[in-house]
């Protein structure tokens, strides 16, 4: 009974994750929970039945219980369809963007991944877990955002103690109108970001207001400058490979950070699904992390760590030093 009843949710759950795109995730990714969370019950009712645990699984004791997201299968609700969700339009700020209508700004890494632009429409979903909102294009409409004026790939430069940017990585000069110009980097993004001379940069900063300018994004290169870990918080060889349970955008990277520290890592989406058993136990530790990772997942990341015998710990935030801090902590906590 339970094997051909997780065969069809299976099934069922397959063709759910190759409809889904950039433009119908949001609307896609609940239903993904919930198949999720099936295939789940079905697996583990089948293999109390197995054991003989008749006494638990009469009650259906079983971990994944009747969720809300369950509730909505067996006695579905009427939700709003995309073309029914509020569309909010953005205004793009020399970093990330505003919604004055929800009162929520969007931030930068938002943008990029999405290819937002000055003027869209947004739909807006609040997250489950901690504050904001989950983004989505709704409408393109791609307006340049007055008098904002935005230099890519910038090569950061130091004199006399303070960053700045005066050519491209390519070497030519930027130029304001037609005049060579340096741009300062303030303190607060060279402390943010961590920016060394070298690195590659994008800077934004309104007309006639250079000195405003705002650093909006920080590329890793090959050759960008990674502050070496001391030998107390050294990590490599007690911790050779990291399971990241989050958002896959920062990928490239968690891999700069980890690899110089000699660790290998894989990361799988915690807004879609948990990893697989196999995934969890190739690793040293998994990081879940709860701002971008579905309450369900990270519940049920846990308990497969836990048959595996995986130690897992939570991440608040995506930022790579916080990754590494992290699992710098798991590793004390084995020593």
């Amino acid at each position: 009974m339970y094997p051909e009843m997780f065969e069809q949710v299976l099934t069922d759950y397959k063709e759910v994750v190759e409809s889904v795109k950039i433009g119908n995730y949001q609307e896609k990714k609940e239903l993904l929970s919930v198949y999720s969370s099936l295939l789940s019950s079905f697996s583990l009712l089948n293999e109390l039945k197995l054991e003989g645990d008749l006494d638990r699984f009469n009650k259906k004791e079983v971990l994944l219980t009747i969720t809300p997201e369950i509730k909505e299968v067996v006695n579905p609700v009427i939700k709003p369809t995309a073309t029914q969700l509020p569309k909010y339009r953005i205004d793009r700020k020399l970093k990330g963007g505003y919604i004055e209508e929800i009162d929520a700004f969007v931030p930068e890494t938002a943008i990029r991944n999405l290819g937002i632009e000055h003027g869209d429409l947004l739909y807006a979903e609040k997250k489950s877990f901690g504050a904001g909102y989950y983004y989505s294009i709704a409408e393109k409409v791609g307006n340049q955002a007055p008098d904002r004026i935005e230099v890519r790939n910038a090569l950061v430069e130091e004199a006399v103690g303070r960053l700045y940017v005066s050519k491209y990585t390519t070497g030519e000069l930027i130029k304001v109108d037609g005049l060579p110009v340096m741009l300062y980097i303030q303190d607060t993004d060279a402390t943010a970001l961590g920016i060394n001379s070298g690195d590659n940069v994008d800077m934004a900063y309104y007309r006639n207001n250079t000195s405003g300018a705002r650093v909006t994004w920080k590329t890793l290169t090959e050759n960008a400058i990674i502050p070496p870990y001391t030998q107390e918080t050294d990590t490599a060889g007690t911790i050779e490979y990291v399971l990241v349970v989050g958002d896959p955008s920062y990928e490239r990277a968690y891999r700069k950070r980890l690899l110089h520290s000699g660790i290998d890592m894989q990361i799988v989406n915690g807004e879609i699904a948990a990893p697989s058993l196999e995934e969890i136990e190739k690793a040293s530790v998994v990081v879940i992390v709860m701002s971008k990772c579905l309450n369900e997942v990270a519940w049920q990341t846990r308990r497969l760590a836990k048959e595996a015998n995986v130690m897992t710990t939570m991440a608040l935030s995506p930022n790579p030093d916080d990754i590494m801090e992290q699992i710098v902590g798991s590793k004390k906590a084995t020593a």
